[in-house]
């Protein structure tokens, strides 16, 4: 033991030297052996926080470029109750009318446009969405750029950013 630590010792002391405190070093380290997948419920629970009204019921479409990822959806199961939506008119109608027989509660289609790491700490996931069979129903949601950095603490959100033309489905 003391072999290990005599050789651990100074290389903390020369990282510590650097310009570094030992807690970024510590936060970088951690952040950049976590996966990808540690960003995106991060990212979810900050873009469902922000939407208005806030849902408490949500969708996805399953098996497209933009249904979310497996931890996304996890992620939304967490948050509410979670259905599949389908593209077929008839299928959204089902849809809509099982979540209209159990009330009108905000109910948000989401769509997860990708996510980039910026570097060790910092990552961006795109989300949008849109509600459905609600009050709402219709209303879509910008796309939004949800800045998640990681420190000590773990992965954080960052205030999302709106941008562009929100996505529409047909049909709906």
């Amino acid at each position: 033991m003391r072999h290990v630590l005599r050789h651990v010792l100074p290389l903390t002391v020369v990282l510590a030297g650097c310009g570094e405190s030992a807690t970024v070093h510590y936060a970088k380290t951690i952040c950049r052996q976590v996966a990808d997948t540690a960003v995106i419920p991060t990212a979810i629970r900050a873009y469902i926080a922000t939407r208005d009204p806030v849902p408490s019921r949500f969708l996805y479409v399953p098996a497209t470029d933009s249904s979310p990822t497996e931890i996304g959806v996890q992620t939304l199961q967490e948050r509410g109750p979670t259905y599949m939506y389908g593209n077929a008119p008839t299928q959204q109608a089902q849809i809509k009318s099982q979540l209209h027989s159990v009330g009108d509660y905000p109910s948000l289609l989401v769509w997860y446009h990708g996510a980039t790491r910026t570097d060790e700490t910092h990552a961006v996931v795109t989300l949008s969405g849109q509600y459905v069979g609600d009050p709402e129903d219709g209303k879509s949601t910008p796309l939004t750029h949800v800045a998640v950095s990681c420190d000590s603490a773990g992965w954080h959100a960052v205030a999302p950013a709106v941008n562009t033309k929100p996505k529409t489905v047909a049909g709906t």
